[in-house]
């Protein structure tokens, strides 16, 4: 009887193999049910199969299909032509197996990044944050389902990433708690004015400076900028002691009850801090690309405060990283023009 039963287990298991090896197209979770492509334009779907395998791909608004064969890598693209702004529509993608994409619509996308001004939810959060006064008045009228966003979980990486773990929401009193409150309103102001379908691609770190959002190369390539790394290289080589002395502090400062406490010692920058210059970029935006986007808003500046003057060269440049990689040297980069954070002023870079 035992035999039996391992004879069936391991048949399962083969089964399970064989079914995995003909399922192998996948694609980025951008790609994916009730998301929001730009019109009346060309767009980037991509996604991977087995190397040399053939790729179909079928858009209802076109019903033409496009053709392509993956890589050596197993990575393929196709670009296909969108129409003026409606749906919703499905994509049907076909190699040895297929994915049908759903509930797609066709509108305006943009990415939302930059620190918490960003970041901050439409409804409070357990630190008592929130973008909005009245929030729960807000959330409860925030019912358009044809506004949607997708956040890309917070990622500190050492090379670019080619995928994230998210899904797009459909914008409803159920879900608006968690979208960003700027790119909320600003979605929300877009689709009143024009009637189109929004979507947005949420890419927010609280407290993180502009040079974590920008790709190593562009600081390499500017003796300006390079100091930032520099410096950053000096920093993790001296991380480890550096921690051992942040420990120390920070369980002195737990253990003291006074009422003169102050606040708590902060982490030094070493491999794995948010602040790491580029590693944002490889965790939060490498993902993306080469999503087709109208456009970028920013909130972010008090990050580079204590750097100003660096900040004038640094913000450019990291636009036009961005207008570079998402292929469209024109993007729209709207941003807050913000004053110093907490009196900060122009110091050293």
């Amino acid at each position: 009887m035992l035999q039996r039963v391992k004879q069936l287990f391991l048949s399962a298991i083969s089964i399970f193999f064989v079914c995995i090896g003909f399922a192998t197209i996948k694609l980025p979770a951008i790609i994916s049910d009730n998301m929001i492509l730009q019109q009346n334009t060309s767009v980037h779907l991509w996604g991977w199969a087995d190397a040399g395998e053939k790729v179909t791909v079928t858009a209802d608004w076109t019903k033409k299909p496009v053709t392509t064969t993956a890589g050596a890598d197993g990575k393929w693209m196709v670009t296909i032509s969108t129409t003026k702004a409606g749906g919703p529509y499905h994509i049907r993608f076909a190699a040895s197996n297929t994915i049908e994409v759903n509930n797609v619509l066709l509108g305006e996308v943009w990415l939302a990044s930059g620190q918490s001004n960003m970041e901050f939810f439409m409804r409070k959060t357990s630190g008592g944050y929130t973008g909005v006064l009245n929030y729960e008045e807000e959330i409860k009228a925030a019912n358009y389902p044809l506004i949607r966003t997708i956040d890309i979980p917070n990622k500190v990486a050492d090379e670019p990433q080619d995928d994230f773990t998210g899904v797009w929401k459909i914008c409803s009193p159920q879900t608006a708690d968690t979208f960003s409150a700027v790119a909320y309103y600003f979605a929300r102001e877009i689709h009143k004015a024009t009637g189109f379908p929004v979507g947005i691609v949420n890419a927010t770190w609280g407290g993180t400076p502009a040079e974590s959002w920008t790709r190593k190369e562009i600081l390499e390539g500017d003796s300006s900028l390079r100091i930032i790394l520099d410096r950053y290289k000096k920093q993790c080589e001296e991380y480890p002691a550096a921690f051992e002395k942040f420990k120390a502090d920070l369980d002195k400062w737990k253990a003291d009850t006074s009422k003169t406490k102050g606040a708590a010692p902060r982490e030094p920058m070493g491999p794995r801090h948010s602040n790491s210059p580029y590693k944002l970029y490889n965790g939060m935006i490498a993902p993306v690309l080469p999503y087709t986007m109208k456009g970028v808003i920013w909130y972010q500046g008090e990050g580079n405060a204590g750097r100003a003057a660096q900040y004038h060269k640094l913000f450019p440049a990291m636009i036009n990283n961005w207008r570079e990689d998402f292929h469209n040297k024109k993007m729209p980069f709207y941003f807050v023009q913000i004053s110093p954070h907490r009196g900060q002023r122009s110091g050293a870079v």
